[in-house]
């Protein structure tokens, strides 16, 4: 078979754990070597001890069970640490030629990347297409890989349907361009960022941790607004809320552009001679050596003590 050639050609391993330390009574893996890091990860449950860290594969905020390094800033889900080193996608078209069967894709990291679906720089895991290079965040292989998904902001299960598709987005309202997942019970459609929104999220704005709202609030007009950029909100679109406090914000106010990346991580690539350090500049700093300006913006710094390199992200690599 297609699969069992590809198996062939790959000299990889089939899980991303690489060996297993420890495990407890009822045979669960504590202690464990990952093909990604290089110190051993410990299995956890304990979320409030290490307060709002994010896995370092899907970027998200740790949840449920997770591994995590006792010797640097590094974490992963319990369900990211599991995923194969290889995945299989059927629906992948290389160099913008037809399907020609299940492509290989091959789990890596310490990279900067733009999904090829959700098209969010991002610096977390990726599954990478062994021919192309093309490259798939953790958040979106469901989309991709299965004939529907449930969402916990409607009750049917969803169809991804490709290609152009007429109608409008019942989360966000934009136009469904490039393919949409669809309910077919009821008239209900989603972009494919929508479909993958965090339900959970982490802002400046709040003390507390947002989650994602499908339903009015308040129907008083004059709460319809946005905490962060003080614009006028739909109240039919999706958005954030905090309970506690009453904040809701915009889905694009809270995400932003760099929603995906995780500041303080070490960025390799390029012609610099020291590792460089993801950083959101928000004070005073000094000239970008690619631009020479100085406002704010995703930079990488140099973390070598008397270097005083610095680059805004987008000086130095164009997408």
């Amino acid at each position: 078979s297609q699969e069992n050639e590809d198996d062939k050609s790959l000299d990889i391993p089939v899980n991303s754990i690489t060996k297993v330390l420890e495990t407890n009574d009822a045979g669960e893996a504590t202690v464990i070597e990952h093909c990604e890091h290089k110190h051993y990860l410990m299995l956890s449950d304990k979320i409030s001890e290490h307060g709002d860290k994010c896995c370092d594969g899907c970027l998200l905020l740790i949840s449920a069970k997770f591994y995590h390094c006792l010797r640097c800033d590094f974490f992963l889900h319990k369900s990211c640490a599991e995923l194969p080193k290889k995945k299989l996608f059927p629906k992948h078209s290389c160099y913008g030629k037809p399907f020609s069967g299940p492509k290989p894709f091959i789990l890596t990291s310490d990279c900067m990347f733009k999904c090829v679906l959700c098209r969010y720089l991002s610096n977390g895991f990726s599954y990478e297409c062994n021919e192309c290079g093309d490259q798939i965040c953790l958040r979106c292989p469901d989309l991709v890989l299965q004939d529907a998904v449930k969402i916990s902001g409607h009750k049917h299960r969803l169809l991804f349907y490709y290609g152009n598709y007429e109608g409008q987005c019942s989360s966000c309202g934009r136009d469904l361009s490039y393919g949409a997942s669809r309910c077919k019970d009821c008239n209900f459609h989603l972009c494919h960022l929508c479909a993958l929104r965090p339900t959970r999220v982490r802002h400046k704005c709040d003390q507390h941790i947002l989650a994602l709202t499908y339903d009015k609030v308040n129907d008083y007009t004059k709460y319809h607004y946005c905490d962060i950029c003080e614009k006028e909100r739909d109240p039919k679109h999706w958005f954030y809320y905090c309970e506690t406090c009453d904040t809701s914000v915009h889905v694009d106010c809270v995400l932003g552009k760099y929603s995906f990346i995780k500041l303080g991580s070490t960025y390799n690539e390029g012609n610099h001679e020291h590792p460089l350090t993801f950083v959101k500049k928000i004070h005073y700093y000094p000239e970008c050596v690619k631009c020479g300006k100085r406002y704010e913006d995703l930079s990488l710094e140099c973390a070598e003590l008397g270097c005083n390199y610095i680059a805004h992200w987008k000086c130095r690599y164009r997408w």
